[in-house]
């Protein structure tokens, strides 16, 4: 995992493991010159990886986010992403259907 990026095939977001330190994913936008939203603490448990909650910078409002994903093999990390405005209604909980990350 060290230094890794994983690539959604959609292109909503992007991860890096262990970039800026070691057990710390970091998010990124891939379609605005790897805009970095933020990073979180990730805890992994073959073939399971989750990311602690996070402010993700750049939603405006202010928004939370959170990640769950399992390796379907070495080079596809299957991804859910759940985000949400901090203080409002579960309603504004937006969970993002599975996405299967490459890595590249």
């Amino acid at each position: 995992m060290p230094k890794t990026y994983w690539l959604g095939r959609l292109e909503n977001f992007a991860f890096t493991f262990d970039a800026t330190s070691v057990g710390k994913v970091t998010w990124h936008w891939p379609r605005n010159a790897n805009k970095i939203y933020g990073h979180a603490a990730y805890t992994l448990k073959s073939p399971v990886v989750a990311a602690d909650e996070m402010p993700i910078d750049g939603f405006s409002p202010a928004h939370q986010g959170r990640f769950f994903g399992v390796f379907i093999n070495e080079k596809t990390l299957r991804v859910n992403v759940w985000y949400w405005q901090p203080g409002k209604e579960q309603t504004t909980l937006r969970i993002q259907d599975y996405e299967d990350y490459s890595l590249k």
